[in-house]
């Protein structure tokens, strides 16, 4: 295949199916792949779990990646020993030198590694990735290879993204509706409550009127109340967030590779919106205790 025209490198793997005890001793399926990797690689990019400088590509054939999403399950960090057993019950230890955070649950070992695992050291590989070149002709390249008549199935990463934009570009508009839907309720929520609060004390403020209190000082008390009602809650918005989408993440966190990262934008978004809200209500208040006359204000609301 190295020598079909257009095809630029090609890199070979063994894969499988092997199995690791859990932190409860339960076994589980262990999803391994067998390759040669180097730091800059054009294969394969790894994005780490934690830090780059606690993490290394597997060189040594005792040594092994795993991912985010197994080390959770197996409760292992960098530097502790696993113990992997393939289908024929054979038992092999490696070290762990990477955690890594990718979609795609795979644990990582070298080439020669993956054959002493599944093949018992027999120089069997199970597939093989091609970098093409920019004006190569994939379609007879796929030909070519298929032709071989030991190859089960060709992938085409180029394919795969744009089947995976599909769905995204398809899902994203359902997301944008919930998000849009729980803004718009929760600025109902925070105006109304902001309005309603001028309403209950229309009286009040028609009495602090004639009392001679001027337009910025009834503002200044409006504005109080509101932010006096809003505060706390953004407080403990700003308290409870990380912890519940933390708990929320852990639920998932041994299925899927999470990690809950509260930003500033998310402060801010939590903070921002409600007192902007809470300001421009008591901007409505203020004008609604000043659309009606002083009489109308402080007559009694209530007939005996």
């Amino acid at each position: 295949i190295s020598h079909f025209k257009g095809v630029k490198d090609i890199k070979v793997y063994t894969k499988g199916l092997t199995t690791v005890k859990d932190k409860d001793k339960q076994e589980i399926s262990f999803s391994l792949l067998g390759i040669d990797l180097k730091k800059e690689d054009d294969f394969h990019t790894f994005t780490w779990y934690d830090s780059n400088e606690k993490n290394a590509i597997p060189k040594k054939s005792n040594e092994i990646i795993i991912s985010s999403v197994q080390a959770l399950k197996l409760d292992k960090k960098i530097g502790d020993k696993i113990e992997i057993k393939n289908s024929a019950g054979e038992k092999f230890t490696f070290k762990i030198v990477g955690i890594q955070a990718e979609l795609i649950m795979v644990n990582y070992i070298t080439l020669g590694a993956g054959k002493d695992v599944f093949y018992n050291g027999s120089n069997f590989i199970d597939g093989l990735y091609l970098i093409l070149d920019n004006n190569a002709d994939k379609e007879q390249i796929k030909k070519d290879i298929y032709r071989l008549g030991n190859i089960e199935v060709i992938f085409d990463a180029e394919e795969m993204n744009k089947e995976i934009m599909t769905f995204m570009e398809n899902y994203t508009p359902f997301i944008q509706f919930i998000v849009a839907f729980t803004l718009t309720v929760s600025f109902f929520i925070v105006f109304y409550n902001a309005i309603m609060n001028i309403y209950d004390k229309n009286y009040e403020y028609g009495i602090l009127r004639s009392l001679g209190y001027p337009k910025k000082r009834v503002f200044r008390m409006i504005l109080f109340e509101n932010l006096l009602q809003g505060l706390l809650p953004i407080f403990f918005a700003l308290l409870f967030t990380y912890p519940i989408a933390f708990e929320m993440a852990q639920s998932y966190q041994e299925d899927f590779p999470l990690e809950v990262v509260v930003g500033i934008s998310a402060i801010l978004m939590i903070t921002i919106p409600p007192l902007i809200l809470y300001i421009l209500g008591s901007f409505i208040g203020l004008r609604t205790v000043y659309k009606q006359n002083l009489y109308e204000q402080v007559q009694t609301r209530f007939v005996g």
